[in-house]
Order: C-alpha cells, then sequence, then structure tokens
C-alpha cells in the first residue's frame, strides 16, 4: 500500500469512531428526579392555583405507561403514577393528598429500548390546600418495577402564589 491508501484509510477510522455514538445503558427500574414546582392561575370558582410538579424520568428497557386511555375510568391495573402531598404540623409532615394516576403509554425508540424525558402533572390547589407543604411521588412501570421515590422540597404556596 502506498502512503496516500494508509491515510485514507487512517482517516475512514477516524471518521467511523467519531461517528459512532456511544451507548447509554440505564436500569430496567425506572428513575425518578425532581426538577421544579410552580403555580399557574387557578380555574376560577374552582381553585385557587394549579401547582405543576415537573420531574424527568429514565427508564432502561422502556415500558413506561399502558395501553389504557387515561381519559376514561382508571382502573388499579392501569394506574402506574403515584403522589402523597404531605402539609407541615409543627415539626412533622402529615399526609393530606393522595392521587393515583395512569400514565399513557410511552414508546420506545426505534434503536434503543431506553425511554426518558419530563413529565408535568397538574394539582389543583384550593382554599383549603394547607401553605407549607411538600410531595412525594414515584411510578411502576408495566414490568412492575416501582421506581425511586422522590420528593419536592418545603413549598410555601402563600410565597408561590406571590410570584404570579
Amino acid at each position: 500500500m502506498n502512503r496516500k491508501s494508509y491515510i485514507l484509510l487512517a482517516f475512514s477510522v477516524i471518521i467511523l469512531f467519531i461517528s459512532c455514538e456511544k451507548v447509554e445503558e440505564f436500569s430496567v427500574v425506572p428513575k425518578v428526579k425532581y426538577k421544579d414546582f410552580y403555580l399557574t392561575s387557578g380555574i376560577e370558582g374552582m381553585s385557587i392555583a394549579t401547582g405543576n410538579l415537573v420531574f424527568s424520568f429514565v427508564d432502561g428497557d422502556g415500558d413506561i405507561g399502558n395501553f389504557n386511555n387515561p381519559d376514561e375510568n382508571n382502573d388499579a391495573d392501569s394506574l402506574n403514577m403515584f403522589i402523597t402531598g404531605s402539609y407541615k404540623n409543627g415539626s412533622d409532615f402529615i399526609p393530606f393528598y393522595t392521587n393515583s394516576l395512569n400514565l399513557p403509554y410511552i414508546e420506545e425508540g426505534v434503536y434503543r429500548k431506553t425511554v426518558k424525558g419530563d413529565i408535568n402533572i397538574e394539582i389543583d390547589l384550593t382554599i383549603q390546600t394547607p401553605d407549607t407543604l411538600m410531595y412525594s411521588f414515584y411510578l411502576i412501570d408495566r414490568a412492575g418495577h416501582k421506581s425511586n421515590t422522590e420528593t419536592t422540597p418545603v413549598l410555601i404556596i402563600s410565597e408561590l402564589l406571590e410570584q404570579l
């Protein structure tokens, strides 16, 4: 081989390595991570504000959500997102709010099974909602793997309302 062939071969190999994307490996057990909690205006006559709980998720085998229509009646088999709200009473937090949701089916990628993204859950806040609270949440994938449980920082609703 001549010098031009070696250079062309070396250049081709370098391009091949640069163009290959490294595959990240993730656990088949989903992982959630708290990102944000903010308020938007509530529905007049029904709520003082809507709380928006934002978190990221990643699942190595891509089986988040289910095929059931989330707008239909949620039966126990279709519920896969669980949220608990707790209010501050002295130095303790007392659960006062629970919600179980049906996350929609999230399709895995064409070349990889891993799915990841952000989810925004809306929570109606009423005049009866305590002022100092926090939420914890987790999800369960179609294989029954329970994610870690994440918790928001302590939220003071009156302070968040002032920012609206």
